[in-house]
């Protein structure tokens, strides 16, 4: 059975069958977007710029552990009183790289990539063996 809400317009007040309304005009309607694609089902996936790489593809592991590193770096921030500024620059940086490897061939003219920082490699060096030097053997 389809949802009822997909199928059919807002009511200010209540549909016919006694639900409750929205509050929205009986003129809008609501289109179901779908959470499949159908265009990975022979293992595949799309990059951006069109370019499709198996799922098991070591660069979709990279950017996906990218991705939960600044997950966490965010929970890191909201936990202490004040947002670090060092993990603000090191989540973009993060961000940039991840949106680098979702991209094989540099983005697309509607999606041009931003450049990472030429220091940030040594400067994400710096900051980890910082971090390192704090901690117990």
């Amino acid at each position: 059975m389809k949802d009822w809400l997909a199928l059919q317009p807002y009511y200010p007040i209540s549909p016919p069958d006694g639900r409750p309304g929205l509050g929205l005009p009986a003129a809008v309607t609501i289109h179901p977007v779908k959470i499949y694609t159908r265009t990975g089902d022979d293992g595949s996936t799309g990059l951006i710029g069109g370019h499709r790489v198996q799922k098991d593809d070591l660069r979709l592991d990279a950017y996906g552990t990218i991705d939960e590193l600044n997950a966490v770096l965010a929970l890191v921030g909201t936990a202490g009183s004040a947002w670090p500024p060092r993990l603000k620059v090191i989540q973009e940086e993060l961000f940039i790289l991840g949106s680098h490897l979702a991209a094989p061939g540099g983005g697309t003219p509607n999606t041009p990539l931003p450049p990472l920082p030429a220091d940030a490699p040594a400067r994400m060096e710096r900051e980890i063996d910082a971090a390192d030097a704090v901690l117990a053997p």
